[in-house]
């Protein structure tokens, strides 16, 4: 899919945000150090009262100055306002872009996703570039803001809380379309399942590896999937859930990566990332919960697969794949994985 839509609203909310950073700190000369304190109380008093609910309250009228610190009120009324009232006015426009961009992105994403839909047969490359675009230009966004200063920075990551939350509750609609598309063209989807499954793996890999519970069960079981059937023996029908969770869920964990890795922005941005898993859990509902049993009702099958083997193929899966081939057979439930 074409993101370029995505990626003008980041630049243009950077490049308006930065205007009005720029026209706040051209006044710092021009303000003795009780004005400057001022104007700077002026512009976050009106930020801080509306930022933090962008993402629930995107699109409502910005209201009055709510929150002022109460010495800052005091010093309107004893030196004028005009000084205050222009941080207010600058708070005000941050505000408006602020919105205005996280409504835009927002529509970007549920636009991405209908366009998704249309084509499931390339559900894996064209999630993976959505959120692989969203991650970036949200981490290239909170460092620049960081650069600023620890509000701006604080601005920023609730914004980038909220976009996270949006775009993994809009891919946990893509979970019920993509299965009953797969339902229908099982050679379709497996062919797809089959040509991405190093990526699949891969992503799976390191996901199991994660603290995150979430992400950690989804990566185990992709895992131990891919180590039990080989590219010809992949049994997608009997696994059509699992696996259309996998294709969803595994890119935007991948969001982890790109916030910590290729960005270098430490832990400061998981928590956004952790609460769209957690977003995209629920979405996903039962499906989630029918991911493990699906799992884990296979036990049988796993047994005859494993009395299959020679004595050297079972010491080669041994060695190969760690103990994960053999636990398989043990398997009661899909928390065992998670041991």
């Amino acid at each position: 899919m074409n993101n370029y839509r995505i990626e003008e609203s980041f630049r243009i909310y950077n490049r308006r945000m930065d205007a009005i950073y720029s026209e706040i700190y051209s006044l710092r000369e021009s303000c003795s150090a009780s004005d400057w304190k001022l104007l700077q109380e002026g512009f976050w008093d009106k930020f801080k009262a509306v930022t933090g609910s962008i993402a629930g309250g995107a699109g409502k009228a910005v209201g009055n100055v709510t929150g002022a610190v109460s010495k800052s009120v005091d010093y309107v009324h004893g030196l004028g306002s005009t000084i205050y009232d222009k941080g207010v006015e600058l708070g005000k426009k941050a505000i408006e872009v602020t919105k205005d961009f996280y409504n835009k992105v927002k529509a970007s994403i549920l636009q991405g996703i209908e366009s998704i839909k249309k084509a499931p047969g390339l559900l894996w490359d064209s999630v993976s570039n959505l959120c692989a675009t969203i991650a970036g230009e949200i981490a290239e966004t909170y460092k620049k803001a960081k650069a600023k200063g620890e509000e701006w920075a604080k601005a920023a990551k609730e914004t980038a809380v909220g976009l996270y939350v949006s775009m993994a509750e809009s891919l946990s609609g893509l979970y019920a379309s993509t299965k009953e598309w797969a339902s229908k063209n099982i050679e379709a989807f497996k062919k797809m399942v089959v040509e991405k499954r190093k990526e699949l793996s891969e992503a799976a890999e390191s996901a199991r590896k994660s603290s995150n519970a979430n992400i950690k069960q989804i990566g185990e079981a992709i895992s131990n999937y891919f180590a039990k059937f080989k590219d010809g023996a992949i049994k997608v029908s009997k696994h059509l859930g699992m696996l259309t969770i996998g294709l969803v869920a595994l890119p935007f964990i991948g969001v982890y990566a790109i916030t910590k890795k290729a960005y270098e922005l430490g832990d400061e941005l998981v928590d956004a990332s952790s609460k769209g898993i957690e977003k995209l859990k629920a979405g996903l509902g039962d499906a989630w919960k029918n991911m493990k049993v699906e799992f884990s009702a296979n036990k049988e099958e796993a047994e005859d697969w494993w009395a299959g083997l020679s004595d050297e193929e079972k010491s080669k899966a041994k060695s190969s794949a760690g103990l994960a081939m053999e636990s398989f057979r043990y398997v009661k439930t899909f928390e065992s994985f998670n041991r």
